[in-house]
């Protein structure tokens, strides 16, 4: 079988859950490697109700990047507390890119859904990008993000 290998045109970029330490965690990671931070809570982004709307809902992160030059280094979020998090939950792939990547995206999505468990299907979410996740056969979580 020959295999035609095509640039990626998608970013590849581990994505850590934790249990209201995300914030710490990430401020951490940003210091230790001399990265630059961005953090975003559910109450900033207006989710802090489908995050159970708890007196942690509005300071937990939703969304942490860690990233160097532009580049994208590691996610981190906060998952709410009624969210079973086992072992292997605490981390993900997240594959993310813009529309220029839509189709490479979409072909991965379909791919990896191949045996898998779809959480949330790939489609439009509430802050105007596409969003999905799943877990592979194999039992890897990945969670897909496409903007514009």
């Amino acid at each position: 079988m020959t295999r035609m290998v095509v640039p990626m045109i998608a970013d590849v970029t581990p994505y850590r859950h934790f249990r209201g330490q995300a914030r710490e965690a990430l401020e951490f990671y940003r210091d230790v490697f001399g990265l630059d931070l961005k953090l975003i809570t559910y109450g900033e982004s207006g989710f802090a109700d489908q995050a159970g709307g708890n007196h942690w809902s509005n300071e937990w992160i939703m969304h942490g990047e860690l990233y160097d030059a532009g580049r994208k280094v590691l996610f981190g979020a906060d998952v709410p507390p009624e969210r079973e998090l086992a072992a292997g939950d605490d981390t993900a792939i997240a594959i993310t890119g813009n529309a220029d990547a839509r189709a490479e995206i979409e072909n991965q999505w379909e791919a990896l859904s191949q045996g898998a468990e779809v959480h949330m299907p790939l489609e439009t979410a509430p802050w105007g990008a596409s969003f999905g996740q799943l877990r592979d056969r194999f039992g890897t979580l990945w969670m897909f993000n496409i903007e514009g």
